[in-house]
């Protein structure tokens, strides 16, 4: 169980970043253009596996310590939804994005600091 438990935020960020790669796709394939021309999937993944590694081996093994990891490592799940919200019309910029990936962060911090 312990070796599952140090995998989670990998799979969680990986499963994150295909899904937004692939509502990327869809959403250029729909003539939606990607507002960050520097963005990379691989980049991302490279990014969210860095900082996930790093505060796996690093931080306590606390629970709160824990859950905020995978709170970190759901961030890629924000930019799925921010473009679906643009597919779908009910959306039509980063704003929304940018407010609810410093939300996340925000709780994942708020959790590890208070129990």
């Amino acid at each position: 169980m312990q070796a599952l438990e140090k995998f989670t935020p990998f799979v969680l960020s990986l499963s994150g970043i295909l899904s937004d790669y692939l509502t990327t796709r869809i959403g250029l394939g729909l003539g939606f253009q990607e507002s960050n021309a520097n963005y990379h999937p691989l980049n991302a993944l490279c990014i969210f596996w860095v900082v996930a590694a790093l505060l796996t081996t690093f931080m306590p093994k606390e629970k709160h310590w824990v859950i905020s990891i995978h709170c970190i490592a759901l961030a890629p799940y924000l930019g799925m939804v921010n473009n679906l919200l643009v597919i779908f019309g009910l959306f039509s910029g980063l704003f929304f994005l940018s407010c609810l990936m410093g939300f996340v962060l925000c709780f994942g911090v708020f959790l590890a600091i208070f129990k």
